[in-house]
């Protein structure tokens, strides 16, 4: 077993392990998934509720399955905005729900909440894939964007809950668009957006980009493959904004801004 992420304390919350024919993956005290290509088996360990499976399945074990087989799977929210998936990256907690609620209240629905499979179409361009239609959000920010946010809790561990599509159709789209800008999220005292050179583009979809460990080396090296094919034509930025809820819509205000129009 080979830990990928581990809590502020050390202790593990990721581990992985590959058997000959299937890719294991231990959450913590919750539950392990054993992914095989025909098949996904999950193991509850203590009491994890149904809530806490599905989102482990969804939002963790399935983008790591797919970079175990050298996917490309950014850690970042998606919206469809000019006709294009603009993508917003960053680590946890950065506010990438938050803003993707805010736009799709603005009419640019969401692709995806924290995982955006990036695939070649035919021609050489990158497409966005949407995942599940569904949002997660703290109280707070459920507040701040006027959305109602009631829905059953994601996990058991955490105090976001979701907003199921069930609930508000029309703020989610499953259809795969063209990929757009990226914004890489980061704190500041003020909003300002600036171009990153091709360089940083690369080095900063290889950092947001979801890895089921260092030992895989043939998947790293097809995530690496893609990522340099299509540096050329990615158009990244950061995206700097203060951590303040009350200036959420003017980042989200911004965004929009630039893309009206396609």
């Amino acid at each position: 077993w080979t830990t990928l992420w581990r809590f502020s304390d050390g202790e593990p919350w990721v581990t992985v392990a590959r058997a000959p024919a299937a890719v294991h993956f231990r959450f913590g005290r919750f539950a392990e998934f054993r992914v095989s290509p025909a098949l996904i088996e999950i193991a509850p360990r203590g009491r994890a509720s149904d809530a806490t499976l599905r989102h482990l399945l969804l939002d963790q074990a399935l983008p790591l399955a797919l970079a175990s087989e050298g996917s490309l799977v950014l850690h970042a929210s998606a919206v469809l905005l000019g006709g294009r998936a603009v993508l917003f990256a960053g680590e946890a907690g950065a506010g990438k729900s938050t803003l993707a609620a805010l736009l799709a209240m603005r009419g640019a629905p969401v692709l995806a909440d924290d995982g955006v499979l990036i695939e070649e179409a035919p021609d050489g361009s990158l497409l966005a894939i949407p995942s599940y239609p569904g949002l997660r959000l703290f109280a707070d920010s459920s507040s701040a964007v006027h959305l109602d946010a009631s829905g059953p809790a994601v996990a058991d561990y955490t105090r976001k809950r979701r907003v199921a599509a069930g609930t508000h159709p029309e703020l989610f789209r499953a259809t795969p668009a063209p990929l757009g800008r990226i914004y890489l999220l980061s704190t500041g005292d003020d909003i300002r957006a600036a171009r990153v050179s091709r360089r940083d583009a690369v080095v900063a979809m290889v950092r947001h980009a979801y890895r089921a460990g260092t030992g895989e080396r043939g998947a790293l090296q097809q995530q690496l493959d893609t990522i340099t094919r299509c540096s050329a034509g990615l158009d990244v930025w950061t995206l700097e904004r203060p951590r303040d809820l009350s200036r959420a819509a003017a980042v989200a205000e911004l965004v929009a801004a630039d893309h009206r129009g396609g």
